[in-house]
C-alpha cells in the first residue's frame, strides 16, 4: 500500500513543479526515447524510457499525460496511443509486433529562463548562429533569454527479420520532425542514412543534424541540411544511435517568452553486420 501511494503522489508533486516552472530543460539537454531493447527476435515485452540528458545518459521522466500531446506507437498502417499508469517509470511497457515499430512522443510547451552567457553557450553548442546574430541585431545579447521548449522524439524498434516497409518514413505531424528516407535497420556499418528535417511539415534548410552513439558520444557526425532539408549521414559503426536537431524561432504568444525551441530526436540500433 505504501509503495503504491509513493508511486502516485510523487509524480503529482513533480507535475505541479513542472507546470509552474520548477522543472526546466537544463542547458543543452537532449531528450530521447530509450527502449529496453531495439532488436527483438520475436514479439516480447519491452520498456520505454523517456530520457533527458547528454551523451545518451541522463534522467528518466515518468508517464504524465499532461506533459505531452502525443505518445504513440505505429505498426504497418496502424497508429495507437500508448497508455500507462500515472507516474510509471519506465514510462510504458509495450509488446511490439513482428516487423518495424515507430514510437513517437511530442511534448507540451515548458518555459525556462537563461542568463545571457548561458544562453549564448547553449546557442553555440547547438550551432544556432542565426539566433546569435539576431540577438546581436536586436541588442539583446546582454539580456536574459526567456524560452519555451518542445520535444519531438521518435524511436524505431525492429522485431524479427527486416521486411520491406516504408513505416520508417512515416510523418507523425510533429512541429520539428526527423524523417529517415531509408530504413536504418537495413543499414550496415559504413552505410549512409538519409534524413529529411521538417519544420511545420516543410523542409528546413541550413540546420545542423547531429548523430552519435551511446558508446562513443564524443565522436559526432554533424551535417547541415541542404535546401531541400536533407542531410546525408554516413554511420561508421554499430550501436545505439541518436540523431538530433534543434530549431529555435522568435515567439510572441506567451509573454515574457521570446523564443521557442524544438528538439527533434530519433533513436535506433545498428546491427554489427
Amino acid at each position: 500500500m505504501h509503495a503504491a501511494r509513493k508511486q502516485i503522489i510523487f509524480p503529482l508533486v513533480f507535475l505541479a513543479a513542472f507546470l509552474f516552472g520548477g522543472i526546466t530543460s537544463g542547458l543543452g539537454h537532449d531528450f530521447w526515447i530509450a527502449p529496453s531493447q531495439y532488436l527483438l527476435d520475436a514479439p516480447d515485452r519491452i520498456d520505454l524510457s523517456l530520457k533527458e540528458g547528454v551523451a545518451l545518459k541522463g534522467d528518466t521522466l515518468p508517464y504524465i499525460p499532461a506533459w505531452f500531446q502525443d505518445f504513440s506507437q505505429s505498426h504497418h498502417q496502424t497508429r495507437m496511443s500508448i497508455y500507462s499508469d500515472l507516474g510509471s517509470d519506465p514510462a510504458a511497457t509495450i509488446i511490439p509486433e513482428t516487423g518495424l515499430t515507430l514510437i513517437g512522443y511530442h511534448s507540451n510547451r515548458v518555459s525556462d529562463v537563461f542568463k545571457p552567457e548561458k544562453f549564448l553557450t547553449y546557442l553555440e553548442e547547438e550551432a544556432l548562429d542565426d539566433v546569435i546574430a539576431l540577438r546581436e541585431q536586436r541588442g539583446e545579447s546582454g539580456k536574459d533569454a526567456y524560452e519555451s521548449f518542445v520535444r519531438c522524439a521518435k524511436s524505431l524498434i525492429q522485431t524479427g527479420p527486416v521486411i520491406e516497409t516504408d513505416l520508417f518514413a512515416t510523418k507523425l505531424g510533429y512541429t520539428l520532425e526527423l524523417i529517415p528516407k531509408n530504413n536504418p535497420y537495413a543499414l550496415a556499418p559504413g552505410d549512409t542514412l538519409t534524413i529529411e528535417l521538417l519544420y511545420q511539415d516543410k523542409p528546413l534548410a541550413n540546420r545542423r543534424v547531429r548523430a552519435f552513439t551511446s558508446d562513443q558520444p564524443d565522436i559526432t557526425i554533424d551535417v547541415l541540411t541542404n535546401a531541400q532539408g536533407i542531410a546525408q549521414l554516413t554511420l561508421p559503426h554499430a550501436g545505439e544511435w541518436l540523431i538530433k536537431s534543434v530549431h529555435l524561432v522568435p515567439f510572441e504568444d506567451l509573454p515574457p517568452v521570446e523564443w521557442e525551441s524544438y528538439w527533434a530526436s530519433l533513436t535506433f540500433e545498428m546491427r554489427k553486420s
